[in-house]
């Protein structure tokens, strides 16, 4: 999992911010013994030239947004509904025995192919002393979770949700293209959320061709 982890940080903070922060590293221990920790700091002091702000607002800390990856057990598992308009993204712990939430990146693609970060960080509670919603809410039609597959996650979709992401991926309006490997693992996903759901084969077959045309 390390690498999607690294390709997931990367699409945070940008591929040139990470690239900055790793040459500075190099460069500066590259005569010595250098761990783990001292990468995080020459990232971070790349990521402090930006104005990126984390899941809170506030300014990104690299270490603090890496630490459950590190450290804790199993992974992310997005759960996305449909309701009136609105898409309804919660996360759980898949095969993990602490049930602390990730803050997690949710790289989505919307009407147009628009792109954008949406932040899961289900009753985080930031320096404030704001919570964080359990659930996020994304109020459109045209939508598409996990985006050439960044979010280090499992997504599963309610039957609702299926039908409105495919109906957005098979008319032409929305512009709604994806990379073949963001669409090869969105029909994975279809198969084992249709499994999850009880979905009759004969309707999952049905959403299959209309994926495929």
């Amino acid at each position: 999992m390390g690498g999607a982890v690294i390709r997931q940080s990367e699409a945070v903070i940008s591929p040139e911010i990470l690239q900055k922060g790793l040459q500075s590293y190099i460069h500066k221990f590259q005569f010595s013994n250098a761990n783990y920790q001292q990468l995080l700091d020459e990232i971070q002091n790349a990521v402090d030239e930006t104005e990126l702000k984390d899941w809170c607002g506030e300014a990104f800390n690299v270490t603090n947004f890496m630490n459950l990856w590190l450290n804790q057990e199993g992974h992310p598992c997005l759960n996305v509904d449909y309701l009136n308009g609105t898409f309804l993204i919660t996360q759980n712990v898949q095969n993990g025995t602490n049930e602390k939430l990730w803050p997690l990146p949710v790289f989505v693609q919307l009407n147009n192919n628009q792109k954008r970060i949406y932040w899961s960080a289900p009753n985080y509670v930031c320096k404030n002393n704001r919570i964080l919603p359990k659930t996020l809410k994304i109020k459109t039609d045209v939508l598409f979770v996990n985006r050439d597959i960044l979010s280090v996650a499992s997504t599963y979709y309610s039957t609702k949700a299926i039908q409105v992401i495919v109906d957005a991926l098979t008319t032409f309006t929305t512009n709604l293209q994806l990379l073949p490997a963001s669409l090869h693992a969105f029909i994975n996903d279809v198969f084992f959320s249709a499994v999850k759901n009880g979905t009759p084969k004969a309707h999952l077959k049905n959403i299959l061709s209309r994926i495929y045309g």
